[in-house]
């Protein structure tokens, strides 16, 4: 003798040789169509129940806990009766996480990650009833966002790069100018006679200033340097 729901086998006996009639209960946790067998040497025959949602076993009202000791904190929801379950998670309201329960085997249990505080509400459904409990959690929770490593720029550094970039773009020109002007003549003579003319106008002498004679003699003199170049001392 065998029960099958649905076309799966459920449970199965072989019966003793005499003693007629024969017995196989079975436990039903879930709707749909339930067919029993027998068979035997010479022959067989099947029978078949339809089961409505009036046979679910009504869920018991969540139990939910929190784990604080790892980061993210968890939060577990656990559910010790009910059959057909639909067990979910909400944050305000907002769907998280959605499991749906084996038809036997209770307890059930669903976890969720905690990332940010607020209320949490487990929720188990089923075809004949509903339950849900909820939880606040705290700023302990919350992950709190950390900088990425090496991200941090100080004022210092940011002027050195600035002051590197400066100096190798000053380089760069010099060495492009020298070599777009090197073997060039004109270039050459025209550099020749900027430095000439720049060391004499920096000179002293050559910029008619006043030089103030050191000698003791002459303490107290100025002359100008046209008067020096005239030789008229």
């Amino acid at each position: 003798m065998s029960w099958y729901r649905e076309g799966e086998e459920l449970s199965l006996i072989h019966t003793p040789p005499v003693n007629a009639p024969y017995y196989l209960p079975v436990p039903v946790y879930e709707s749909g169509t339930y067919t029993c067998e027998a068979v035997n040497p010479v022959s067989s025959s099947k029978t078949s129940v339809t089961v409505g949602q009036e046979c679910a076993v009504p869920v018991l009202a969540p139990n939910v806990s929190v784990t604080h000791a790892e980061h993210p904190c968890k939060l577990l929801c656990t559910v010790e009766r009910g059959t057909q379950i639909n067990m979910s998670w909400y944050r305000e309201g907002e769907e998280l996480s959605l499991i749906h329960t084996p038809p036997v085997n209770a307890p059930y249990y669903l976890p969720v990650p905690v990332y940010e505080s607020g209320t949490y509400t487990c929720e188990a459904v089923n075809p004949v009833s509903s339950s849900k409990t909820s939880v606040t959690v705290g700023e302990e929770c919350a992950v709190k966002a950390q900088p990425c490593p090496g991200s941090e720029v100080t004022a210092y550094g940011v002027a050195v790069g600035i002051a590197i970039g400066v100096i190798t773009a000053i380089i760069f020109l010099a060495v492009f100018v020298g070599l777009k002007s090197y073997g060039n003549p004109n270039f050459i003579k025209e550099l020749k006679k900027l430095l000439i003319v720049h060391s004499d106008a920096s000179s002293p002498v050559n910029r008619g200033e006043q030089v103030r004679l050191s000698s003791p003699v002459n303490e107290g003199w100025c002359q100008t340097a046209d008067s020096l170049r005239d030789g008229s001392v």
